[in-house]
């Protein structure tokens, strides 16, 4: 006979096994899910996909294309050196890595969840897990198409967010943790950090805005023990700053800037201030709330659900409950004529306008925009996961924002919404973590719903990959 003593060891082992086993075949699951898109998806023809592989023929290594680049046309060191590597390369080299890639993705975000949240129901993991695969299929299918599901697309949004996660976790983990990760992960993250941040101007910006408010936030928490403060989380910063500059100061972009202004829109530097800021601002609207707006409802609504549980709601947060359900409906409710009318903003350069009448459109987004960076400061009582939330928030906008000092912010397509699109998945991630836990006898309704939504466009997905549709 097995001692009682063993017995009780082994019986915690045999839970963990099974939980792992558990967790292992959604990773499965969800790999292979994804993998189907992946084998759906082909080069498309007359883009960058097959216009590179003619440009980087007359050069014979990596380091010359990279560096011809890098004078001539693009700062993104890492993203045009994948481009010359898979251009040329057989299609499945590209979905091997792409797969890669997207499993990393997942885990890594997994990884953050576990992070930040302290839960000790093994329950959530599974479903948290499976959100980490899935969530991204409620990202518009413009921009996950684009963003994702284009060879040149992903290697250039995709691969260098994902770059950018896994990188940017080691000073996450210190900040929660208060201790660093062994140092090979420390090596291979910073590794990652570095050629994220010089590799795609949204992400790298993304990248700077985190790692200086992790790193001022150290400090403020150990301003009278000042012994306490990493080192390493300002190396980090300071490296994370060095290398963006690497990339937005090459000579190339420059030189890119003045040849799409003179392609795309001639007039761009010269058109006064005040009509540039009027265009902008359209396609501000157009994008945020147009291009991410089944994001935002679904933000919107669970942050609403999580004001209805608080006990004791002051008349403030009755009004911001209120507010949250009101702009949630209307946004799902958009096709409806009259409720249409306010998502029209006429985003093109020098919009020919019916009447003034379209200009009301503008303060309430505003007021909306700025009231949905301030609510999760309300919502969580001011505590830091508040701050940080409302900080993701803003760092959404801003990177939406610097799209419109662009000239190419119509030529480029959706695409450039991909990587604040991924920001606004890692939000809501964490709202339905915090949606669960407040009502666990509605938990099942509350994952019913996200998954409706995620099958419709996983579905609508597969559908555009085998008719193989470019636009």
């Amino acid at each position: 006979r097995i001692p009682k003593k063993i017995m009780l060891k082994l019986g915690p082992d045999n839970k963990q096994r099974q939980r792992l086993f558990k967790l292992v075949v959604i990773f499965v699951i969800g790999i292979t899910l994804f993998s189907i898109l992946i084998i759906l998806t082909n080069r498309i023809k007359g883009s960058d996909d097959t216009i590179f592989q003619d440009q980087i023929s007359p050069y014979k290594t990596v380091f010359d294309w990279t560096i011809f680049r890098y004078q001539s046309w693009s700062g993104r060191i890492f993203a045009e050196s994948f481009v010359y590597i898979f251009s040329s390369a057989p299609i499945y080299l590209w979905k091997m890595a792409t797969i890669l890639f997207y499993a990393s993705f997942s885990v890594v975000s997994f990884l953050y969840y576990k992070l930040f949240v302290n839960t000790k129901n093994t329950n959530d993991d599974k479903i948290m897990l499976a959100l980490a695969f899935t969530l991204p299929f409620l990202i518009d299918t413009d921009v996950l198409r684009f963003g994702i599901f284009w060879v040149t697309g992903s290697m250039n949004y995709f691969w260098i967010i994902t770059l950018g996660l896994a990188g940017f976790y080691p000073l996450a983990y210190y900040s929660v943790r208060h201790r660093l990760l062994h140092w090979s992960y420390i090596t291979l993250c910073t590794l990652s950090l570095f050629i994220a941040a010089c590799s795609q101007e949204q992400v790298g910006l993304i990248l700077v805005i985190l790692s200086a408010s992790f790193t001022i936030y150290e400090f403020y928490k150990h301003k009278k023990d000042k012994q306490q403060m990493s080192m390493f989380m300002i190396a980090s910063t300071l490296m994370t700053v060095a290398s963006f500059l690497i990339g937005i100061t090459a000579l190339g972009n420059s030189m890119r800037i003045k040849a799409e202004t003179t392609h795309w829109l001639p007039d761009f530097y010269t058109t006064p201030l005040i009509q540039h800021i009027d265009y902008g601002y359209r396609w501000f609207l157009e994008a945020t709330i147009n291009h991410m707006g089944l994001i935002f409802a679904l933000i919107w609504g669970l942050m609403a659900l999580l004001f209805i549980a608080k006990q004791n709601k002051t008349k403030l947060q009755f009004i911001i409950t209120y507010s949250l359900v009101a702009v949630c409906l209307l946004t799902l409710s958009k096709s409806y004529t009259p409720i249409g009318y306010w998502f029209n903003f006429y985003a093109t350069w020098k919009p020919t306008l019916p009447n003034l009448a379209s200009y009301l459109t503008f303060l309430p987004w505003l007021l909306i925009f700025i009231g949905t960076i301030i609510t999760p400061i309300i919502l969580f009582d001011k505590q830091i996961k508040g701050w940080l939330m409302s900080l993701l928030l803003s760092i959404v906008f801003i990177s939406t924002g610097v799209i419109t000092l662009s000239p190419t912010m119509y030529a480029s397509g959706w695409r450039t919404l991909f990587v604040p699109s991924i920001i606004l998945v890692f939000i809501l991630f964490s709202l339905i973590s915090e949606a669960i836990t407040k009502y666990r006898k509605n938990e099942k309704a509350i994952i019913i719903s996200v998954a409706v939504f995620v099958a419709f466009g996983y579905l609508y997905m597969a559908i555009r990959l085998i008719h193989g549709l470019t636009s």
